[in-house]
């Protein structure tokens, strides 16, 4: 159940608490977390959507949650952690640390296109905030802990787990932007995050990132105040 927030990021006092889909189908402001998961190569792990789920159903994405009721975001993020990915996070010596991305949520300010038999536009408000996960592990014992625990959950929102190179990642959401999630959102805002990998995190083999980011000149894709001019509609 998600608890209302106003333009500001604030929860709405004695706002009753609603369901994730209720607030979606209203529109209504509320917050979520998002997980870059890096092995210790420092490659990033990206999901496969189920065929089965309403809105992008088998596009790429990251590991998100919304928050449950009034919890703050590191109560958030270490619950995603656990419940998403419990092949890492009930091991020991697997999870290096998690820490937030960047001082400052952002807006995700989407609407999904209808889908096939969807009488009602799924409209995303969500402010976010972002955390960076390293693991001890490299990338295919991190996929072998994903994978075996995720092969004993009975509902999937993810058909398969995969860890990008950061320089093939950075193609891959210039040029097939449309095999993402949300694809005229998400693939700008992954580039973001990139770059801020680099930038405020120092990861390796992200530098280069940095850099055609400032070449391009470009601008966030998310805002950090809600302006409802920057709310995407795909037909």
């Amino acid at each position: 159940m998600l608890a209302p927030i106003d333009a500001s990021g604030r929860w709405i006092p004695d706002a009753p608490l609603v369901p994730i889909d209720l607030a979606h189908r209203r529109g209504m402001l509320h917050r979520g977390v998002w997980l870059h998961v890096l092995s210790s190569e420092d490659e990033l792990l990206l999901t496969k959507r189920s065929q089965r789920m309403k809105t992008c159903p088998g596009t790429l994405s990251i590991i998100g949650e919304h928050h449950s009721g009034r919890e703050n975001d590191d109560d958030t993020a270490k619950r995603a952690l656990h419940e998403e990915l419990p092949g890492l996070a009930r091991r020991d010596h697997v999870v290096h640390s998690m820490l937030p991305l960047r001082p400052t949520p952002r807006w995700f300010l989407y609407d999904y296109p209808l889908g096939a038999g969807d009488a009602v536009r799924r409209l995303d408000r969500c402010l976010i905030s972002e955390y960076v996960v390293r693991l001890l592990t490299n990338t295919s014992q991190s996929l072998a802990l994903i994978h075996a625990a995720h092969e004993q959950e009975q509902e999937h929102e993810s058909s398969d787990f995969y860890f990008q190179n950061l320089r093939t990642l950075w193609h891959q959401l210039n040029r097939e932007p449309g095999s993402f999630c949300a694809p005229a959102l998400l693939p700008s805002a992954l580039m973001d995050t990139l770059s801020d990998l680099s930038r405020i995190h120092g990861i390796r083999g992200a530098a280069f990132i940095n850099r055609s980011s400032r070449r391009a000149g470009r601008v966030p894709a998310l805002p950090e105040a809600y302006d409802v001019t920057r709310v995407v509609r795909e037909e």
